[in-house]
């Protein structure tokens, strides 16, 4: 196609690797070319990166996004002329056998087929360049596979056995899942104590049904409401239910990493998160910039936003069910505080007044940079705005409230670590992990261990015990001398060296 041709480019790949690999190889081509401009676009970037698919490139040059399947559907990106669709998309699958979920490559269906198509033409001609061939097109499925074939089954038939079905294998589903996987999700229903041993709902299933959220989550807030430390026990499963906050950036960016350093914790990701959180929450209070500081760490703010609302869900529902007694009386001011509170209330509501009648967000000229898209200054100069989900934060909560919120998600006496671990532990079970015998002479991407169902499994390279794991190593004092009827390979010792995992 001649230069003078406009028309922006849409390549559809399965995930993040694929992405990178492409990008790397259209920059290369871009810096001999010098008239393209390349936007990754994927869930694990911030969105501010993801809006910039919507921007203009500047006269003589086109855009090359490289997505994956979250631009399949719902998504119209003008100026996009040619959309080139490997044909490929991973999805997440609950593997029953595994109790986990997995990260699995499939052929897409003719209908995302026919959506991928869709992405060109829609605002003028277009050209869909498909790298697969006729025959593999026809031997697509019609239809993605449908959701309850890719989803844990233990919280859909939890609520059938306590509505009082006789028999859940029985049930007439429209998209019928498989024997095996009722069967060890009933299994996975009895290991958690929800279901008797005669498939009958115990009184902790019964609560557990009472609960909309995940089972193990549920598990954890019903075993927490006994203790005082509920509130951070609240933190920690709103933590749990939200997108990573941390970004693609926040790992590969070495400027982050540094800045992030003094608040990573030796316990593990999930205790990293919550002292951030916990850093961010300070933030507020002081009333300095989290918007800033969040980029620099390389953290989507908006999951923290995410972990504040489910955190209040969560409470509500403890209360409702009793479990937990209604905290009001922290959010009592005096006659100052309630005075200095009118007067902010009235500036935040002037400021959301001001912000409805200004205009949405305006299209940007993107600036290139060897082929990419640099950070301009008006990219900056928008974060010294108003942001109106920082109004929406300190509209809802004021000095008291946030206080509160900030005792919640403050993990700094041991008792209260440990008393953590031993909820998250309870919640998760059986998903353990033991360490390998022999990862004491092994390098951190060698470090195997084992669940109970499956043996020699990795953790995530980008995961707290993966880059630091000599934390997990025992050295000679941690060591307990072995009794005579103690047969295993493995050392005795007092220290913790469970794995738990999600």
């Amino acid at each position: 196609y001649p230069a003078s041709e406009r028309g922006d480019v849409f390549i559809f790949v399965s995930g993040v690797n694929e992405i990178e690999s492409v990008v790397e190889a259209v920059h290369e081509y871009a810096t001999e070319q010098n008239h393209w401009l390349v936007l990754p676009l994927h869930s694990g970037q911030a969105i501010a990166d993801q809006s910039k698919v919507f921007d203009y490139a500047p006269e003589g040059m086109r855009k090359c996004i490289v997505s994956t399947n979250i631009a399949e559907t719902s998504l119209t990106v003008d100026g996009v002329r040619f959309v080139v669709d490997s044909g490929k998309v991973k999805e997440m699958n609950f593997d029953a056998t595994c109790k986990g979920q997995r990260l699995k490559e499939f052929w897409v269906s003719k209908s995302s087929a026919d959506q991928r198509k869709g992405r060109a033409g829609r605002t003028g001609p277009g050209v869909c360049f498909r790298i697969y061939t006729a025959e593999q097109y026809n031997s697509f499925e019609a239809y993605p596979t449908p959701e309850i074939y890719r989803v844990p089954l233990d919280t859909m038939l939890l609520q059938m056995v306590s509505m009082g079905l006789p028999d859940v294998r029985a049930f007439p589903f429209i998209e019928a899942p498989e024997t095996e996987r009722i069967e060890q999700t009933i299994l996975a229903l009895k290991q958690h104590c929800a279901l008797s041993v005669e498939e009958k709902i115990t009184p902790l299933g019964r609560s557990l049904a009472n609960l909309p959220v995940e089972l193990s989550i549920g598990k954890m807030l019903l075993m927490g409401s006994v203790f005082p430390e509920v509130e951070q026990l609240l933190t920690l499963a709103a933590m749990l239910s939200v997108q990573n906050p941390l970004t693609n950036r926040a790992h590969t960016d070495q400027r982050c990493v540094r800045e992030r350093e003094s608040l990573e914790s030796d316990q593990g990701d999930l205790f990293t998160l919550v002292r951030l959180y916990n850093e961010w929450v300070q933030l507020k209070m002081r009333r300095d910039g989290t918007r800033q500081w969040c980029r620099r760490l390389g953290i989507e703010e908006q999951r923290f936003y995410e972990v504040t609302k489910l955190r209040q869900q969560f409470q509500r529902i403890l209360e409702s069910c009793g479990m937990v007694v209604a905290s009001g009386s922290d959010s009592q001011l005096t006659s100052a505080e309630r005075a200095t509170r009118h007067g902010e209330l009235r500036q935040l509501k002037a400021m959301k007044r001001r912000q409805r009648f200004e205009q949405p967000r305006q299209r940007k000229l993107l600036k290139q940079s060897a082929g990419r898209v640099a950070e301009d200054e008006e990219e900056r100069e928008e974060e010294q705005g108003d942001d109106m989900r920082d109004v929406d934060f300190r509209l809802r909560f004021d000095p008291r409230q946030l206080a509160l919120l900030e005792r919640s998600s403050r993990l700094d006496r041991h008792s209260v670590v440990v008393l953590m671990k031993l909820l998250l532990g309870s919640g998760f079970y059986p998903q353990l992990a033991i360490s390998d015998e022999f990862n004491y002479c092994k390098g951190g991407g060698q470090q195997f261990f084992h669940t109970r169902l499956k043996p020699f499994v990795l953790q995530h390279p980008n995961s707290q015990f993966a880059k630091y794991f000599e934390q997990l190593k025992l050295t000679e004092s941690d060591l307990l001398p072995k009794p005579d009827f103690y047969t295993p390979k493995l050392p005795l010792s007092k220290r913790h060296q469970l794995l738990c995992y999600q």
